[in-house]
């Protein structure tokens, strides 16, 4: 790395984190923002496509994670859960965890307009940063990271999801705000007996409010279930 100031803020974020790298340069593209090129259009070594590679080997991780915790889990609730892990707000909690925010490369603009606090710029480069760490220690080393950061995460979804699922959830919605119970009605049913795929549609005050598919007819109403509690504005995609 041709900057040693630069490499030397790297290196003790890393040692913070317990991080451990061979390949410094990924560190470094990792967290920088693109925004550089704004100030330095030559300088092009952005965090955009670690991020895309990120993105997936966190689902991949955290999908693994909740396969071995929950072997009863469905699709439709594994999905569920790990939107719930990997949603932008959960990262840039971690990211302030680590400390993430003082160490991003920033162009100027960026700077100015608040870019380190900002949750969707600090989720993108925990991403980024997870990316460089399974490029430069692999599969094992990204495993280690999301067990390490996300285990609060994971832990905290998995427990209140089986504490109340979608459906149950909206059933208390219904009681809270006394309207009279959803009504689940399967709208369609596809394939053979033994691989089938039911489409389900949720009513509140007789007006659906969500559509769900699965393949059983309870994954399909939690679907529904969970489409209707955004509708409600109960909870938020926060994506």
């Amino acid at each position: 790395m041709a900057n040693p100031e630069r490499e030397a803020i790297l290196r003790k974020f890393a040692a913070n984190a317990g991080l451990r790298f061979t390949d410094w340069t990924l560190l470094e593209c990792a967290l920088t923002h693109s925004s550089v090129m704004n100030d330095d259009p030559e300088d092009k070594n952005h965090y955009e496509t670690l991020e895309f590679l990120g993105d997936a080997a966190l689902e991949l991780a955290v999908s693994h994670t909740l396969f071995q915790r929950i072997p009863e889990g469905t699709p439709g609730e594994y999905t569920q859960m790990r939107s719930r892990i990997v949603r932008k707000s959960s990262l840039a909690s971690i990211a302030r965890q680590l400390n993430l925010g003082p160490v991003i490369r920033l162009g100027r603009g960026e700077e100015q307009s608040g870019g380190r606090e900002r949750n969707a710029l600090l989720a993108d480069c925990v991403e980024s940063l997870l990316a460089a760490i399974y490029l430069d220690g692999g599969w094992a080393a990204a495993q280690d990271f999301v067990a390490t950061y996300f285990e609060e995460r994971i832990a905290e979804v998995i427990n209140s999801s089986r504490q109340l699922d979608s459906r149950s959830l909206l059933q208390n919605y219904c009681q809270r705000e006394k309207i009279e119970l959803p009504e689940f009605l399967v709208t369609n049913e596809e394939g053979p007996a033994h691989d089938k795929v039911f489409d389900v549609e949720v009513r509140l005050r007789g007006v659906q409010v969500g559509t769900g598919r699965g393949r059983s007819k309870k994954e399909a109403e939690q679907a529904a279930a969970r489409q209707a509690l955004i509708q409600e504005g109960v909870e938020s995609t926060d994506e």
